[in-house]
């Protein structure tokens, strides 16, 4: 999976996101949709898309959508 596709899947979980809006710079935390719910979504989205479960440990480690592709790509190579 190249990153492209990582920002795809997560701006797709988000229903209030457009994907043009994030790139794999973008600051997720930063974003006006990111709230538990969304934490939550797209947990549930990434596991099902990418079999990989990201904890919270996950999300609090990483500062960039760039940051999470790496742990997604990290655990699948487990």
């Amino acid at each position: 999976m190249k990153i492209e596709e990582f920002v795809g899947i997560f701006a797709s979980a988000l229903d209030d996101l457009d994907a043009d809006e994030v790139t794999a710079a973008t600051a997720f935390k930063q974003l006006a949709v990111w709230d538990s719910l969304a934490v939550l979504t797209v947990t549930d989205t990434v596991e099902m898309e990418c079999g990989v479960l990201l904890s919270g440990t996950d999300f609090a480690a990483a500062t960039t959508l760039e940051d999470l592709y790496e742990t997604v790509r990290a655990k699948q190579a487990r």
